[in-house]
């Protein structure tokens, strides 16, 4: 399928996470990170519609997420990974098609005259929490096996910005029109994906 917008596994998955982020969001703030794995049933199909029936399944990491920066943790992990192939889970029947890492982070709003010097050196050296325009931040990113980037970010403070979504392939424009790029957390997400055993 060309479009994602039409791709019935990649629509299930971006309200997976929805799900995902909202339950979440019911235990309050300040919450450690967590990786969750995406699971697919295989298809089923009627004469009027099509089902995709999948589940996201937060992993047990234990304390791992705490011993450091998450996104470096997660990178450490998504490394170890890479060295061997992740066993598909074989219990369920279920096929592993992805990867979701929930944490809280700072972000800043794009302004519309462009960001500052200093919010630009903040956001190379991944310190936007010495800002005073950050904004606090519960986001959800995911990578699926088509290649397909999820990102669903909702504030601490609705009054800041609304929920934001999209996902799309690199490259990509989203529903929103954003460009869909990679990042840390998407690369270490792609090579976590990339050992899986299809």
């Amino acid at each position: 399928m060309n479009n994602v917008h039409e791709d019935p596994i990649a629509e299930a998955v971006a309200l997976a996470l929805r799900d995902v982020i909202e339950g979440e969001g019911k235990k309050g703030w300040d919450q450690p990170p967590s990786l969750w794995i995406i699971l697919r049933n295989p298809l089923i199909t009627n004469e009027k519609s099509l089902t995709v029936p999948l589940a996201v399944v937060e992993m047990d990491t234990g304390p791992f997420f705490t011993m450091g920066t998450p996104a470096d943790q997660l990178a450490w992990l998504a490394q170890k990974a890479s060295t061997g192939t992740f066993k598909q889970p074989t219990e369920t029947g279920a096929q592993a098609i992805g990867f979701a890492f929930l944490t809280e982070a700072w972000v800043i709003a794009a302004p519309k005259e462009g960001f500052s010097d200093e919010a630009l050196a903040a956001t190379r050296n991944r310190q936007i929490k010495t800002l005073p325009e950050r904004i606090e931040v519960r986001i959800v990113s995911a990578v699926d096996t088509s290649g397909t980037i999820y990102s669903l970010m909702v504030p601490r403070d609705p009054t800041k910005f609304d929920r934001t979504e999209t996902h799309a392939r690199p490259g990509e424009q989203s529903g929103t029109g954003a460009v869909i790029t990679g990042g840390y957390v998407i690369d270490s997400l792609t090579t976590l994906v990339e050992s899986i055993d299809a």
